[in-house]
């Protein structure tokens, strides 16, 4: 029987500031399951509780201040889930109950896919050729081969690991063979979004209050992150039309902006430097340039002593910004040195 395409959490990790991790455990639900204590920590941790290593529960007997954290792998999850179905509760019964005492460090929202709807080759190709926009400034493809030279799988990677949000794309068949396990299914692409902090919070309120299903924000946060195009003949690639294919495996979901913490483009730095220092000195090398018959700023325009590079990050940069984003920095342009 094929296997219907469906969205699970596949990482879930959480803080709260209560200080007793006996008590967390059972107000997050987990009382039922055998953990083991450990005397090893982590994320500056030095003591913990553990299902398996599975799920584990973090506090610091020196630092109570710290409160207590929570994280279940994907395993994890799946024994989390067993006990959600026992208790007859729902995601959006769990996430409210954890948003009530405590904040998201990281989710994972991931699509098992078995149709092959997208080609890895396509998405490599147009990374190559960089024919995309959004919010992805980095970029990584690795694909095993065994000592055969047989192919044992592609992972994609959108993003930072250090953002918090990444977009991590593979071949789930070939890891499971990897590790032992027969499967019979030739295609099973796994896509993860991995949601930390800030991201992570909107994620769940978004969820909660907006009447999103799992797979609704994985359409809309993936919209949001990165779009493949088609080259066209306008200069701004923002401006070109998305690949069919792409187009299609969103079902043209609307772009889902998450909530983060709250950033300054270096674009807008650069404007802010050129408002406070950079005006006056240009408008006095003007006014002399005047008296002495020079168009400066038409010297300045075609001047080719200027960092190509630093250019072409702005440019690219100002490519990548959200529709609201860019709208607001072209407001800052327009009444630049009017305040």
């Amino acid at each position: 029987m094929a296997l219907e395409n469906n969205y699970i959490i596949d990482w879930l990790s959480f803080t709260c500031s209560r200080k007793n991790p006996l008590e967390v455990i059972e107000l997050a639900g987990l009382g039922d399951l055998n953990f083991t204590r450990t005397d090893r920590g982590r994320y500056g941790y030095d003591s913990g509780y553990t299902v398996d290593g599975l799920i584990n529960v973090f506090y610091s007997v020196k630092r109570s201040d710290m409160g207590v954290h929570v994280e279940m792998t994907g395993q994890g999850v799946r024994r989390f889930e067993t006990l959600m179905q026992i208790e007859g509760i729902t995601w959006k019964q769990v996430f409210a109950h954890i948003y009530s005492f405590a904040k998201f460090s990281r989710i994972d929202l991931a699509l098992d896919e078995y149709e092959g709807l997208v080609s890895f080759n396509d998405i490599i190709e147009k990374i190559e050729r960089g024919e995309h926009v959004g919010r992805c400034r980095s970029f990584k493809v690795i694909s095993g081969r065994d000592s055969k030279g047989q192919h044992t799988g592609t992972t994609i990677y959108m993003g930072s690991n250090k953002s918090d949000v990444m977009l991590r794309v593979y071949e789930k068949n070939f890891e499971r063979q990897q590790k032992g396990y027969e499967v019979e299914t030739p295609i099973w692409n796994r896509w993860e979004l991995v949601l930390k902090h800030e991201k992570a919070n909107d994620f769940v309120t978004r969820y909660l209050d907006d009447d999103h299903s799992f797979g609704s924000l994985f359409g809309g946060i993936l919209a949001d992150l990165i779009r493949f195009v088609e080259p066209g003949e306008d200069t701004n690639k923002s401006r070109w039309e998305t690949c069919a294919w792409w187009s299609d495996f969103l079902a043209e979901a609307e772009p889902i902006q998450l909530k983060g913490k709250e950033y300054q483009p270096s674009l807008a730095k650069t404007l802010n430097w050129v408002e406070n220092s950079a005006i006056t000195a240009i408008k006095g090398l003007n006014s002399i340039a005047e008296k002495e018959n020079i168009d400066f700023l038409n010297t300045l325009a075609a001047s080719k002593n200027y960092n190509f590079k630093r250019m072409e990050r702005m440019t690219k940069e100002f490519e990548g910004l959200s529709s609201s984003e860019r709208e607001k920095f072209v407001l800052l342009l327009e009444n630049l040195g009017k305040n």
